[in-house]
C-alpha cells in the first residue's frame, strides 16, 4: 500500500496535511500521523509502518498497532491510500 499518485503531503503552520489535488478532500494530521503518511509515500505494509512508529515513538506496541490501523483505514476510506 502507498499514497495514491498525486496526493500531496505537506506541513502548514506546524500541522501536517494530506491534500487530494483533484478534490477538496483534506486529512489534517498530528506529528505521528504525518510520520505515518510520510512512510506511505513508498510502497510498504502496515506491519512495516508499525515497526517504524515503534522505533521512533515511546508508546505501547498495542496502542501503536491500533493507531496505525485507524489512520490507514481512514486514509483508505477517503481515497488517499491504494
Amino acid at each position: 500500500m502507498k499514497l495514491k499518485e498525486g496526493v500531496i503531503l505537506q506541513e502548514v503552520c506546524g500541522e501536517g496535511m494530506l491534500v487530494m489535488p483533484d478534490s477538496d478532500t483534506v486529512i489534517r494530521s498530528n506529528p505521528v500521523a504525518h510520520f505515518i503518511f510520510s512512510l506511505l509515500q513508498e510502497e510498504t505494509t502496515e506491519e512495516a509502518v508499525v515497526a517504524a512508529v515503534c522505533e521512533r515513538y515511546n508508546a505501547p506496541r498495542e496502542v501503536i498497532v491500533a493507531d496505525v490501523h485507524d489512520i490507514i483505514v481512514e486514509a483508505k476510506e477517503k481515497g488517499f491510500v491504494v
